[in-house]
C-alpha cells in the first residue's frame, strides 16, 4: 500500500514533464512564426497547446495520429488538422 503515494507522485511529475516540455515547444514555435509580435506569439502559443491538448487526450486513431505525427513533427496545430482531415 505504501507503493501507491509513489507510483502517483511518479505519474504526476512525469506528466507535469512531458506538459512543461510540450509549453516549450508550443512557445518556440510561436517564436519561429512571429519573432517580432508578441501578441501573435501568444496567439500561436495558445492555438498551439490547444492543439497539443487535443492530440494528447482526444484523439483515438492511432493510425491517422501516426499520421500526423510524421508529416508534422514540429506543430501540433498542423498535427491536429491533419488528424481531423483523415479521420
Amino acid at each position: 500500500m505504501k507503493q501507491l503515494p509513489t507510483l502517483l507522485l511518479v505519474l504526476v511529475l512525469s506528466v507535469s514533464g512531458v506538459a512543461s516540455g510540450s509549453e516549450a515547444k508550443c512557445r518556440q514555435i510561436a517564436q519561429r512564426e512571429y519573432p517580432n509580435d508578441a501578441r501573435m506569439q501568444q496567439f500561436i502559443f495558445d492555438k498551439q497547446i490547444a492543439a497539443f491538448q487535443y492530440m494528447t487526450t482526444t484523439a483515438t486513431d492511432r493510425d491517422a495520429c501516426a499520421i500526423a505525427l510524421r508529416e508534422h513533427p514540429e506543430d501540433f496545430s498542423m498535427q491536429k488538422f491533419t488528424y481531423d482531415r483523415l479521420r
